[in-house]
């Protein structure tokens, strides 16, 4: 057995979600320790091509293959690569039975599982639940992540620790207030206005994230403040589209709701740069890389209080938390914010402190050799 590393993953460039963009981040650190400890490391990807990782720039191309969606082609080169090394990492619970396998003929080596969210609150009592006990460590990306966790699939504790996710070591820096000026008159939206934000998927399985909640809460503040905005990007589905409209109409917000429609990742800085504060009252997010992403740009933020969004804003020390089922909870936050956005503004520094890419991957580095 070598003592080399096998991080094996679902996407890694040929998607643009969280767990994908937290797999970049993760290949990254994986590289750089591999070159500090003089040994290898091998990133495989079911579902990419292998020309996706071509100009990219966390790691070597060369350190990395993709299988094209050939399940079966991907679980044999994954044991195969896997029973030659002394760890092998996975990124999500659907790569579990590779590292099972892998733990069932060579005992010796690690096997490490990232948990994000709901695919594992969800996750029914079969094949792959009780797998969960070949894994010799798993990381959470929140606490409220790993406490649904060891309650709904009685995992031993000692094995469940906490990893934040954290900030893309590449996001770009901060617009200047006439940068984010220009964004809003490309968007076509006026200097006076207050314009609250949310980035989600539109789809009646996303509706956890709260934007429908939002637009209700806005309909108690449109006297009050006649400037306010909520803009949400994300992709809507037809029906999602036409569900938040409904709500739009009846009440009364015509104009004063915009969807953007998607958003790539090269334009996030410009639209958060051009925003007031960020608000998404969730109800089942595994962490919430976007409220640290929207902190990273200046914004206030409003969370929900009953999901992993409370490791993201560090429990209310760096944003506003609400109890996303209570609207006058959320009314309340949203007038604070409007009425003082500088009041709220996060600390920069200690958004950085907290999650910054150096933070997690000393804590990546610490984790990995711990036991």
């Amino acid at each position: 057995m070598s003592d080399s590393t096998l991080f094996l993953t679902l996407r890694v460039f040929s998607a643009t979600g969280g767990i994908e963009k937290m797999c970049r981040i993760i290949g990254k650190a994986l590289y750089e320790q591999a070159i500090l400890d003089n040994k290898a490391i091998h990133i495989l990807s079911s579902h990419d091509h292998t020309g996706d990782a071509d100009g990219n720039r966390y790691f070597p191309a060369e350190q990395f293959t993709g299988f094209s969606m050939r399940k079966w082609r991907f679980l044999l080169s994954a044991v195969r690569k896997g029973l030659s090394c002394q760890t092998v990492m996975m990124s999500h619970i659907n790569l579990l039975p590779a590292g099972w396998l892998i733990k069932k003929l060579s005992p010796r080596t690690r096997v490490i599982l990232w948990v994000h969210g709901i695919e594992v609150w969800d996750l029914p009592r079969g094949y792959r639940s009780r797998m969960l006990g070949s894994c010799d460590a798993i990381f959470c990306v929140s606490e409220y992540t790993r406490n649904k966790l060891l309650k709904i699939q009685g995992v031993e504790p000692d094995r469940c620790v906490v990893l934040n996710n954290c900030l893309d070591p590449y996001l770009p820096d901060p617009l200047t207030k006439y940068e984010g000026d220009k964004i809003r008159d490309f968007l076509g939206l006026g200097q006076g206005e207050t314009l609250m934000f949310t980035l989600a998927r539109l789809r009646s399985s996303e509706r956890y994230k709260g934007y429908d909640r939002v637009i209700r809460a806005m309909a108690c503040l449109k006297e009050e403040f006649p400037h306010l905005k909520y803009v949400i990007g994300g992709q809507a589905d037809d029906a999602e589209e036409a569900y938040i409209r409904d709500i739009v109409n009846e009440n009364q917000l015509e104009g004063r709701v915009v969807l953007l429609g998607y958003v790539s990742e090269d334009d996030l800085a410009g639209y958060f740069g051009a925003m007031d504060f960020y608000v998404m009252p969730s109800t089942g997010e595994g962490f919430g890389l976007v409220f640290v992403e929207a902190m990273h740009y200046g914004l206030p933020v409003i969370a929900g209080d009953k999901d992993g969004s409370l490791d993201a804003i560090d429990r209310g020390r760096l944003g506003l938390l609400v109890d996303p089922f209570n609207e006058q909870s959320l009314v309340s936050a949203i007038r604070k914010l409007a009425q003082d956005k500088e009041r709220f503004r996060p600390q920069r520094e200690r958004v950085h402190d907290l999650f910054g890419y150096a933070s997690y991957r000393s804590r990546l580095y610490g984790l990995m050799h711990s036991n």
